[in-house]
């Protein structure tokens, strides 16, 4: 950079330039917020037909376990229940999960622990 060839005039436009930038960065940030917290279902836009408007449903999301805590609750609550067993509905409500994610559980890991047994179809139960 040439400091000899810098005068006000370039300084000056030099800062109205970073000024600028500045007010189009802060711009930016605001819009990339707005995109994430319609992203995330926390939208201060409604438009004309909301999902309320259409009849459908709002699907709230539930709290994920910690890494294992399936398998301690389904073992403990299939333990409590004794040699009935349980269904996956029951065992949904039990242990506060959906009933989809315990059937995915039952089919990948339940199905490799020879402790479980289906008794029935969504019926399980500690073997005895």
């Amino acid at each position: 950079m040439n400091f000899s060839k810098l005068n006000t005039d370039v300084l000056r436009q030099l800062l109205k330039l970073s000024e600028r930038k500045e007010a189009l960065v802060q711009e930016l940030e605001k819009i990339e917020n707005e995109i994430l917290s319609h992203l995330h279902g926390h939208t201060s836009f409604r438009g004309s037909a909301t999902k309320k408007d259409r009849g459908t449903k709002k699907i709230t999301p539930t709290k994920r376990l910690g890494r294992g805590m399936m398998k301690q609750n389904i073992l403990q609550s299939l333990t409590e229940a004794g040699p009935t067993g349980l269904k996956v509905s029951e065992l949904s409500k039990k242990i506060n999960a959906t009933s989809a994610s315990i059937h995915v559980w039952f089919s990948n890991i339940g199905k490799k622990m020879e402790e479980i047994e289906k008794v029935d179809a969504g019926h399980f139960r500690i073997r005895q």
